[in-house]
Parts: C-alpha cells; structure tokens; sequence
C-alpha cells in the first residue's frame, strides 16, 4: 500500500505540478523541519499531521497570493502573512513566511519559532517582486481613457479632455490634470479646432502676402516687407 501511494504521488508529482507551478505562482519544497515534538498530538491526529497542518511537505502560492508579498524596510527578502482563525480559543493567529533572494522559504508556527520549516522555491524574492510589479504595470494600461490613461482615448476623446472653450475660442486645457490629454493629442498630431494666436495668423498672412508680392522668402527685403505689413 505504501508502494502504491509514493508511486501515486510521484505521478500527480511528475503530471499536476507542472501546469500549476508556472509563471504566475510560486511553488515550495520543505527540505528541513524544526519542533515536530511541540505539536500537540490526539487519537486521530499525530504530532507529524498536526505540524504539516501549519508547514505541509509542499506550498504552493497562487498569484492572488503573491499580491500579498510585502517588503521588508532594509532587507532584501519579502514577508507573505497568512491569517488562521482557532475557532474554540476563538482568536486568530498569524503565521508569516518570510521568502529570501535565494529561493528559501522560511516560516515557524505563529506559537513559537522553535517549532518551524524551511523550504527551496522555484522562484526568490526578486522574482515574485517583479512579478508584482508586472500587475501594476498591467492594471495601468487597463485603465480606460477617463481613468487617466490617455493612450487609451480615441481621436474624439483625447481633444475633448485636452481642450476648453475660453472666450468663445478652443483652446488647450494648460491644468496638471488635463496636461497627459494635451501632450497625447500634440504627439498624434492632433488639432483639436485649437485656433492659433492673433498674432502668429498675422505673421503667416504678412509672409505669404510679401511672397505673392515677388519678395524671395528669407531675404532681407522680404523681412522688411513682413515688418511693416505687421505694422499696418
């Protein structure tokens, strides 16, 4: 029978953990257990079972759980904190699992530390950290147009956030919030009906009637001409 059972778990083994164990979880191994004599043992239940109920032979984090990876100030390793409620002390306790640089797991019985485990993982603390980041930069591209991503607007939105009408004449919106819409619909080569100054219309209108009058655009004769269409 104990035959069949390592060969059965050698299968689930060798065909399961493959396809869970991916990119997106983190998989552990104990390699080393501490305290097994602590744990309090009954009729049904041993010392061994009541330790791997805390620290079981595998640990598998999902990605759920590896949102929940937190840095620790001045270290390089992050803390995963799992919460069990003791239904007839009617607490909770708090077990934390601390993963290091090197791919080790350690964790001990939210008791006492003298009764814990210490595990190699398929991935550091670097890694998970990474792939934590990876979300963030994710979630940020899925924001929509009026969330804030102003990549995400088509034509029509852009020039609508990045514009606002001011004595009757379109221009762009110069606030810190509109600034990203402003700086998406220039780098598209939008318009938006943003009218040009008075000014630089009558620059435009002074150098092109200086050309039809034959000047040669760049001279000096054509810059005088431009003044003083300016002047008029």
């Amino acid at each position: 029978m104990k035959v069949w059972r390592a060969f059965l778990f050698w299968i689930l083994t060798a065909v399961l953990l493959p396809t869970i164990t991916n990119a997106q979880s983190l998989f552990c191994e104990r390699y080393f257990t501490a305290g097994v004599n602590y744990m309090a043992h009954s009729a049904t239940r041993s010392k061994q079972q009541a330790f791997d109920q805390w620290m079981p032979e595998t640990i598998i984090f999902n990605r759920e759980d590896i949102d929940k990876f937190e840095s620790l100030p001045g270290k390089k390793s992050i803390i995963y904190k799992r919460e069990t409620t003791i239904t007839n002390l009617g607490t909770v306790w708090t077990q934390e699992f601390q993963l290091l640089p090197n791919k080790k797991l350690i964790t001990s019985h939210p008791q006492g530390k003298e009764v814990s485990a210490k595990y190699n993982c398929d991935k550091g603390a670097e890694e998970i950290t990474s792939i934590k980041a990876q979300k963030l930069s994710t979630a940020e591209e899925e924001k929509g147009c009026f969330d804030g991503n102003a990549k995400a607007c088509t034509d029509p939105q852009i020039c609508n956030r990045a514009t606002v009408r001011k004595n009757g004449k379109q221009e762009w919106d110069t606030s810190e919030k509109y600034k990203p819409y402003v700086q998406e619909a220039k780098s598209r080569g939008l318009k938006c009906r943003v009218e040009q100054s008075t000014s630089s219309s009558k620059l435009d209108k002074a150098k092109s009637t200086c050309t039809e009058l034959g000047f040669t655009l760049g001279t000096e004769k054509h810059g005088d001409c431009v003044l003083k269409m300016m002047d008029n």
